[in-house]
């Protein structure tokens, strides 16, 4: 009988929380095998969720810091802190997220990811000599400008003036100042895209317009930070903006990689360690592994937690079936991946709305009638 599962979904933004996820699928499979043994973890790639899901299994204290949003307005937030090994876990969407921000008040233009580099500030006062910094989600487009400001970094004109740290002023940085290095602290970004700094597949273009970037202000977004590219290559001799993930929420990646010489880790990766995912598929068997999000596209098999629930699927000879609440991919795409099975769980009759609010439901019943008839 087929009834061992492994449960390792993500969140289905604006609708269900990774655990909620949890619980639908959980219902989904008892209505068919009332005895089934579930086995479940919260999962993360680095972005929304990642204090959340370390929480669940690090040894770790929540820490309130007053910050500021993306639009500099002043915000109480936390990140966690382990103070055996002087550990601090940041979730950049925590202070600088796109969540924070009403639809109409979306504008990478004029947002920054300094209230990001307030919190990274406090924990290096807490004595924090490792910092992991959970990328994704972001509602900026800055090049982490904003962190390495907070940080002690000066950007300057090429009138010597001070330059705010947003995106629209990346254009006018011709110059900047380092503070004093930082001794023995490592910065870690964590995360599971691939884009570069720039070009068509980069942090602009890929995802200014999921910001609130009009097509003129892409365009703004890209020449200032292929001028900062250029600028940071200049000074160091190291082209960090071509990096595969120096993209990631809105170039911050490239910041902590250029000003702090971050070490980019896969979000996936991380968390699969940090949940010991797999010391359990080799201590139990399965026979499915159920993961899932709200949308699945390319973008979604390119660094995404599916991606990498696949790719341990493949690993460990298990079922992989992702539920989403919409799929939107080639034929083409899902032949290049053996393996894994797709299961929308919208009612195409319905309205969006109507989906997200009943997602629960529809996952449950989804999930039931997938495993009558797999």
């Amino acid at each position: 009988m087929l009834d061992k599962f492994l449960l390792l979904p993500d969140k289905f933004k604006g609708s269900l929380t990774a655990e909620e996820v949890i619980s639908a699928m959980e219902e989904g499979i008892s209505t068919v095998f009332p005895r089934a043994k579930i086995s479940s973890r919260i999962a993360s790639d680095g972005g929304d969720g990642f204090q959340a899901a370390i929480s669940k299994y690090l040894k770790v204290t929540a820490i309130d810091c007053e910050t500021v949003n993306a639009l500099g307005q002043p915000i109480y937030s936390s990140f966690l802190f382990d103070g055996k090994s002087k550990s601090a876990y940041i979730e950049l969407a925590s202070a600088s997220g796109l969540a924070q921000l009403p639809v109409h008040k979306r504008n990478p233009l004029i947002t920054s990811t300094f209230g990001t580099g307030l919190q990274i500030k406090k924990a290096i006062a807490m004595g924090a000599k490792t910092i992991y910094v959970g990328l994704g989600g972001s509602a900026t487009n800055d090049g982490g400008l904003g962190i390495a400001h907070a940080l002690g970094y000066k950007f300057f004109d090429s009138n010597g003036a001070l330059v705010r740290p947003m995106g629209k002023q990346l254009g006018a940085v011709t110059d900047f100042k380092p503070p004093k290095p930082f001794k023995e602290i490592s910065f870690y970004a964590v995360n599971d895209v691939d884009n570069p700094l720039c070009g068509d597949n980069g942090a602009s273009v890929i995802y200014g317009p999921q910001k609130g970037a009009t097509p003129k202000a892409v365009l703004q977004l890209e020449e200032g930070l292929t001028g900062l590219s250029a600028l940071v290559e200049k000074r160091t001799g190291t082209d960090y903006g071509n990096i595969p993930g120096a993209g990631a929420a809105g170039g911050a990646a490239f910041g902590l990689k250029a000003f702090f010489n971050a070490e980019f880790l896969s979000g996936i990766e991380f968390m699969f360690n940090v949940m010991k995912v797999q010391d359990l598929l080799e201590t139990k068997q399965f026979d499915y592994i159920f993961t899932g999000e709200g949308r699945m596209d390319e973008q979604t098999l390119n660094g995404k937690l599916i991606a990498g629930v696949y790719r341990l699927g493949l690993r460990y000879g298990v079922p992989v079936v992702a539920f989403c609440g919409k799929v939107d991919l080639e034929e083409d795409v899902l032949r290049n991946h053996p393996g894994l099975q797709l299961v929308e769980i919208g009612d195409g009759t319905k309205s969006l709305t109507y989906n997200m609010e009943n997602a629960h439901r529809l996952l449950s019943d989804t999930v039931s009638d997938y495993l009558k008839n797999p």
